[in-house]
Protein backbone atom coordinates (compact mmCIF):
# COMPACT_ATOMS: atom_id res chain seq x y z
CA UNK A 1 0.00 0.00 0.00
CA UNK A 2 1.36 3.90 -0.95
CA UNK A 3 0.28 6.19 1.19
CA UNK A 4 0.68 9.60 -0.54
CA UNK A 5 1.21 12.23 1.34
CA UNK A 6 2.78 11.33 4.42
CA UNK A 7 0.72 11.70 7.19
CA UNK A 8 1.64 14.74 9.87
CA UNK A 9 1.57 14.13 13.17
CA UNK A 10 0.03 16.65 14.92
CA UNK A 11 -3.65 17.74 15.70
CA UNK A 12 -6.64 17.47 13.55
CA UNK A 13 -6.88 15.21 11.02
CA UNK A 14 -5.78 15.35 7.31
CA UNK A 15 -6.79 13.79 4.05
CA UNK A 16 -4.93 11.45 2.78
CA UNK A 17 -5.52 9.14 -0.43
CA UNK A 18 -4.52 6.03 -0.23
CA UNK A 19 -3.85 3.34 -3.42
CA UNK A 20 -3.24 -0.57 -3.55
CA UNK A 21 -2.54 -1.85 -6.55
CA UNK A 22 -4.89 -4.45 -8.24
CA UNK A 23 -3.07 -7.73 -8.68
CA UNK A 24 -3.94 -8.96 -11.84
CA UNK A 25 -5.28 -13.09 -11.93
CA UNK A 26 -2.74 -15.47 -12.56
CA UNK A 27 -3.50 -18.93 -13.86
CA UNK A 28 -1.36 -21.02 -11.81
CA UNK A 29 -0.93 -24.42 -13.50
CA UNK A 30 1.73 -27.91 -11.94
CA UNK A 31 4.77 -28.51 -13.42
CA UNK A 32 4.18 -31.96 -14.97
CA UNK A 33 6.55 -35.21 -13.08
CA UNK A 34 6.78 -32.42 -9.74
CA UNK A 35 4.06 -33.61 -7.44
CA UNK A 36 6.50 -32.73 -4.54
CA UNK A 37 8.38 -29.51 -4.55
CA UNK A 38 11.19 -29.13 -1.90
CA UNK A 39 10.36 -26.06 0.67
CA UNK A 40 13.37 -25.33 3.14
CA UNK A 41 12.97 -23.15 5.51
CA UNK A 42 15.59 -22.14 7.85
CA UNK A 43 14.98 -22.81 11.44
CA UNK A 44 17.05 -20.59 13.92
CA UNK A 45 17.49 -20.91 17.62
CA UNK A 46 17.16 -17.32 18.67
CA UNK A 47 16.68 -15.50 22.32
CA UNK A 48 13.30 -15.01 24.11
CA UNK A 49 12.41 -12.30 26.00
CA UNK A 50 9.41 -13.82 27.33
CA UNK A 51 9.09 -14.98 30.81
CA UNK A 52 11.51 -17.84 31.63
CA UNK A 53 9.79 -21.20 31.34
CA UNK A 54 11.09 -23.36 34.78
CA UNK A 55 14.32 -25.90 33.05
CA UNK A 56 13.73 -29.45 32.20
CA UNK A 57 16.76 -30.50 31.94
CA UNK A 58 20.24 -29.69 32.80
CA UNK A 59 23.84 -30.42 30.71
CA UNK A 60 26.44 -31.03 33.38
CA UNK A 61 30.59 -30.46 32.85
CA UNK A 62 32.23 -33.53 35.05
CA UNK A 63 33.26 -30.91 38.07
CA UNK A 64 29.17 -30.00 37.95
CA UNK A 65 28.56 -34.31 37.61
CA UNK A 66 30.67 -34.38 41.22
CA UNK A 67 28.25 -32.26 42.82
CA UNK A 68 25.24 -33.90 41.53
CA UNK A 69 26.60 -37.03 42.74
CA UNK A 70 27.14 -36.01 46.57
CA UNK A 71 23.71 -34.18 46.06
CA UNK A 72 22.22 -37.03 45.55
CA UNK A 73 22.08 -38.77 48.99
CA UNK A 74 20.61 -35.41 50.57
CA UNK A 75 17.40 -36.15 48.17
CA UNK A 76 14.25 -37.25 49.66
CA UNK A 77 13.65 -40.81 48.65
CA UNK A 78 11.12 -40.16 46.26
CA UNK A 79 12.72 -38.00 44.40
CA UNK A 80 14.73 -40.97 43.03
CA UNK A 81 12.17 -41.87 40.84
CA UNK A 82 11.70 -38.53 39.03
CA UNK A 83 15.16 -37.66 37.39
CA UNK A 84 16.97 -39.03 35.29
CA UNK A 85 20.67 -38.88 35.02
CA UNK A 86 22.82 -39.92 32.21
CA UNK A 87 26.67 -39.87 31.97
CA UNK A 88 28.52 -38.92 29.37
CA UNK A 89 32.11 -38.55 28.47
CA UNK A 90 32.73 -35.35 28.58
CA UNK A 91 29.20 -33.90 29.58
CA UNK A 92 25.99 -35.61 31.96
CA UNK A 93 22.46 -34.74 31.56
CA UNK A 94 19.82 -34.50 34.62
CA UNK A 95 16.56 -34.52 33.71
CA UNK A 96 13.58 -33.75 35.86
CA UNK A 97 9.92 -34.98 35.31
CA UNK A 98 7.51 -32.26 36.81
CA UNK A 99 10.29 -31.24 39.65
CA UNK A 100 12.29 -28.15 40.35
CA UNK A 101 15.13 -28.01 38.17
CA UNK A 102 15.85 -24.35 39.08
CA UNK A 103 17.02 -24.93 42.60
CA UNK A 104 20.55 -26.38 41.36
CA UNK A 105 22.62 -23.62 40.82
CA UNK A 106 24.67 -24.89 38.21
CA UNK A 107 25.00 -26.20 34.64
CA UNK A 108 23.20 -25.00 31.77
CA UNK A 109 19.56 -24.65 31.86
CA UNK A 110 17.45 -26.39 29.31
CA UNK A 111 13.83 -26.05 28.37
CA UNK A 112 11.63 -28.81 26.45
CA UNK A 113 10.12 -27.86 23.39
CA UNK A 114 6.62 -28.55 23.18
CA UNK A 115 6.44 -31.54 25.46
CA UNK A 116 8.58 -33.73 23.66
CA UNK A 117 12.35 -35.01 23.69
CA UNK A 118 13.41 -31.92 22.24
CA UNK A 119 15.49 -29.36 24.54
CA UNK A 120 16.99 -25.74 23.90
CA UNK A 121 18.79 -23.96 26.06
CA UNK A 122 16.71 -21.83 28.87
CA UNK A 123 15.17 -18.44 27.37
CA UNK A 124 15.38 -19.36 23.55
CA UNK A 125 13.06 -20.61 21.04
CA UNK A 126 12.87 -21.64 17.48
CA UNK A 127 11.76 -19.17 14.80
CA UNK A 128 9.62 -20.11 13.47
CA UNK A 129 7.13 -21.36 15.56
CA UNK A 130 6.64 -25.15 13.39
CA UNK A 131 4.37 -27.99 14.60
CA UNK A 132 6.24 -30.34 15.89
CA UNK A 133 5.30 -32.76 13.11
CA UNK A 134 7.41 -30.98 10.52
CA UNK A 135 9.96 -29.82 13.13
CA UNK A 136 10.93 -33.41 13.78
CA UNK A 137 11.22 -33.88 10.05
CA UNK A 138 13.80 -31.26 9.53
CA UNK A 139 16.92 -32.42 11.47
CA UNK A 140 15.50 -35.96 11.42
CA UNK A 141 15.00 -36.21 14.95
CA UNK A 142 14.07 -39.37 16.73
CA UNK A 143 10.89 -39.78 18.94
CA UNK A 144 12.68 -41.77 21.49
CA UNK A 145 15.87 -40.46 21.59
CA UNK A 146 16.59 -37.25 23.67
CA UNK A 147 17.98 -34.53 21.30
CA UNK A 148 19.40 -31.06 22.76
CA UNK A 149 20.49 -27.99 21.09
CA UNK A 150 22.66 -25.47 21.69
CA UNK A 151 24.03 -22.45 20.87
Amino acid sequence: ICVSPAPAFFEGDDLISVRAPCPGQDNFKAVEGMEELPLEVPVRLMHDPGPAPLPAALILNAEETDWVRRLIYRLPGDAFGKYSFCLGQERSVLLGKGVPMELLPFGIPMQCVQDTHLFTPLRCCLVPDLPWKLLSEAPEIIDDNYTFLTT
